[in-house]
This record gives structure tokens, sequence and C-alpha cells, in this order.
């Protein structure tokens, strides 16, 4: 069933959240968290896969549309612009890399607490539309930091992510370790890049 959103009738929200025309405004407002939840939820414990985020961020903004129609929400919006992860030049590829896995895990765990406490559906929409610009933010920089870097020539998958607390305990270390994790994140994040088409 497709929706012109801007003007979605009570018959096509009610259709799309799965609500009832007895329903008083309370069991619909139940109808829509039951719905929201499991969303929020995911994105809360998932790390950040893009096109699964994606999809799962379409849901939430037609849920809202149909939450709006319904006048079950208002149409609230939340600034979650996050500065650019920038990383001084003349660092080791040590520091280069902990400064930026730092900073794109803060990041992610700043938008991840806003999300905790907001079961509306566009907020929620937008703060994991942001970590997805900050995983992006992440690529390209890792890429650029690691230029010289040879990908790992194991068969790693796009799920495949390292052990953050565990690199960052390494690359503290300067450990040549850290560079063997660092070669078989560069495969991922290859193999992501060639998927999702990005330049």
């Amino acid at each position: 069933m497709n929706f012109n959103f801007s003007s979605i009738s009570k018959d096509e929200a009610l259709a799309l959240i799965g609500g009832r025309e007895s329903d008083d405004e309370s069991a619909l407002m139940d109808t829509l968290e039951a719905l929201v939840f499991p969303l929020r939820d995911f994105f809360l414990r998932s790390q950040v896969q893009i096109p699964l985020f994606r999809s799962r961020i379409a849901r939430l903004n037609s849920i809202h549309q149909a939450a709006l129609a319904l006048s079950l929400i208002e149409d609230d919006e939340v600034d979650v612009k996050m500065d650019a992860i920038s990383i001084p030049a003349g660092v080791s590829i040590f520091q280069a890399n902990l400064e930026l896995l730092r900073n794109s895990e803060h990041q992610k765990s700043q938008l991840k607490l806003q999300m905790a406490q907001t079961m509306n559906p566009k907020v929620i929409a937008d703060l994991a539309q942001q970590l997805c610009s900050v995983e992006l933010d992440y690529f390209r920089e890792f890429l650029k930091i690691n230029e010289s870097l040879e990908p790992s020539s194991l068969q790693i998958k796009s799920s495949e992510f390292p052990d953050s607390g565990n690199l960052i305990h390494l690359l503290n270390q300067n450990a040549d370790e850290s560079l063997e994790i660092l070669s078989k994140e560069k495969s991922r994040i290859k193999l992501i890049v060639k998927r999702m088409d990005l330049k």
C-alpha cells in the first residue's frame, strides 16, 4: 500500500500503524509505542549498519506521519548536528586511528543517549540518520588515515566489527598488533563502500 503523506487520511494512518477505528487515543498510543519501541531498541543495541538502519528509519518516518494524522504527537524535531571528525596532521598512524575511534565512539554514544530518552518516532529517526552520518564520516576519515595500509587478505564480512575497546587499548600502546586489526577494518569498510557505491 502506497501513501501520500502530504494528504494522509485517518483511515490510511490507522492502517499504517495497525489501529482500529474504535480505538481511543490511549489505545492508539499503546499501538504506536509498541511499533516504535523495537525499532528504537534495535538502534540502541546494534552497531551502525547503514542499509539496515536506513530501512528502519524509513519505517519510523511513516509511523511518524501516521501519528501526526491521528494527532497522537506533535511534529517535534531535534538538532542532532554533530561536528565533523577531524584528525590533527603529523601524528602517528596509531595516534590518528586512536583519535578517530574515540571521537566516533563518543559521538555515537551521545546520539544513543538522546535516543534512549524519547519515544517520538521522528526524533528517533533523525538521531538514527545522524548515526549513519557519523559512520560515513568515520569511513572516509579511516580510509584517508590508513591509505598506505594494505587491506587484509582474509575474507572479512561487513558485519565483522572490531572490538573497539581492545583496539583503543592496543593503539594507546602503539602495538603492532593493532595494525592487523586496522587492516581487517580497512577490508570491511572498503567492502561496505563498494556495496553502497559510496564515493
